[in-house]
């Protein structure tokens, strides 16, 4: 243990000694920019300073710069210049969590990016758009996510613009991940890996795909275990990647995927990497630290330290709605219902299960909508609810019908195949102890 906490040390020195050496340049050159009098110089020197803070999870340090960069660009009256500055602004107010404020600029820059509809500005519009998708899909709007990314990553892929093929294929593997195909998700995040290294343009795409790419294989993983060695080593690149280019968020997703890797018995090692995860997140005040609270709980819960669990779960939760963050809300109330489980209070547990299959299904998030779902049904009908149970059965059919639509691998086809046997056998009884006659007296 001791020898790993000194290689970590070492890595963490020595990516903030690479990053001192680069705001260094960066402030160089802006120092230059400020006693010249070339006001487009300005905002270049403006635009590459907020580009690095933003890069080290330093945002409000970058809001300032990019604000700055907009009042230049906007005396400039240059629609490319304030497009630009206005998607650097998006970048941070998102990272900070404050999605209103993000959802604004980027319609704003796409409206400049691409007046009437019609492509002007190809940067311009391009990453705005592209953004704008995955900011609705942490809002909860999944289709119209897909639609503005889908049009996006078309479009870089066609004109063979890497840096979008990066930055959209990895937010497209997310969708595609929570949809519950991780085989088509696999496809998008090596796609975006490999567009990021050959474009070899933004260490934080680099960083984000590895961690995507992480993160799938760990699902896969959980679906094949012949795939664990593979899902361990790509995490740890991932960390140590992103821990060389100083990139806190994805040194946090990594943290956050390698815990969950952790057999239940490394107790103490799952915890100490998701607690380490939610610090990382705190520090900068990251639009996931909900998300890390939410996991910290489930931790806790493992071991049946409820009101721990309750503290973290709960505060988690509350951290997304003030942001409007909804892309987890199914995951966290599931989370909330094994809390209820273990606390045997069954009613919190029914409606903290019922809200997870709402919230999951609003989303698009097909395998937590089917989990909660499957629960549902076999607590009602253990309580003798039998209509509802079935009614909560024939939804997690309709869930499960949905999964085996999209790509799969052979063992996840496999175990929902299994599921779907066991569903239809206890819809199957639910239907005869509900057919007239043999309803059962209420409990």
């Amino acid at each position: 243990m001791a020898i790993l906490l000194l290689t970590l040390s070492l890595a963490l020195a020595s990516g903030e000694g690479v990053r001192s050496v680069e705001r260094a340049g960066y402030e160089r050159g802006l120092a230059a920019a400020r006693v010249g009098k070339d006001p487009v110089a300005l905002w270049s020197a403006l635009m590459r300073m907020a580009w690095f803070e933003k890069s080290v999870d330093e945002h409000a340090r970058a809001i300032a710069l990019s604000n700055e960069a907009l009042t230049v660009a906007t005396r400039q009256r240059n629609d490319f210049m304030i497009g630009r500055s206005l998607a650097w602004l998006g970048w941070s107010y998102a990272h900070l969590g404050l999605y209103e404020l993000a959802q604004r600029c980027y319609e704003r820059a796409v409206a400049l990016g691409a007046p009437d509809g019609k492509v002007r500005h190809v940067a311009v519009w391009g990453l705005a758009t592209q953004e704008l998708g995955y900011l609705h899909f942490r809002m909860g709007h999944t289709r119209e996510a897909k639609a503005l990314l889908g049009r996006t990553v078309a479009y870089a892929r066609e004109h063979r613009i890497l840096v979008g093929v990066a930055e959209g294929g990895a937010h497209l593997a997310e969708i595609a991940l929570q949809e519950g195909s991780p085989s088509e998700a696999w496809g998008l995040a090596r796609e975006a890996l490999r567009a990021s290294e050959e474009c070899n343009c933004s260490t934080v795409n680099t960083a984000r795909a590895r961690v995507m790419l992480a993160r799938v294989a760990a699902v896969l993983a959980r679906q094949d275990p012949a795939r664990h060695a593979e899902a361990v080593r790509l995490t740890d690149e991932a960390h140590a990647y992103a821990t060389q280019v100083g990139s806190v968020r994805s040194q946090a997703e990594a943290l956050l995927v390698r815990a969950s890797l952790l057999p239940p018995h490394r107790h103490d090692e799952r915890l100490r990497d998701v607690a380490a995860a939610f610090e990382l997140l705190e520090s900068t005040g990251s639009e996931l630290r909900g998300r890390a609270q939410v996991e910290l709980g489930r931790v806790y819960l493992e071991k049946e330290h409820t009101r721990l669990a309750e503290l973290y779960i709960t505060q988690g939760m509350k951290v997304d709605e003030g942001m409007f963050r909804t892309v987890d809300r199914g995951h966290s109330l599931l989370t909330l219902a094994q809390l209820r489980a273990l606390q045997s209070d069954d009613t919190a547990r029914l409606v903290a299960l019922a809200e997870a299959a709402d919230a999951a299904v609003a989303v698009g998030n097909t395998p937590v909508a089917l989990e909660a779902q499957e629960s549902l049904a076999n607590a009602l009908a253990k309580l003798g609810y039998d209509r509802m149970a079935l009614g909560w059965a024939t939804d997690a059919q309709g869930s499960l019908q949905e999964l085996l639509k999209r790509p799969q691998t052979p063992e996840q086809e496999q175990a929902l195949r299994r599921r779907q046997i066991a569903l239809s056998e206890l819809m199957a009884n639910l239907a005869l102890r509900v057919s007239p006659g043999n309803a059962p007296a209420p409990p």
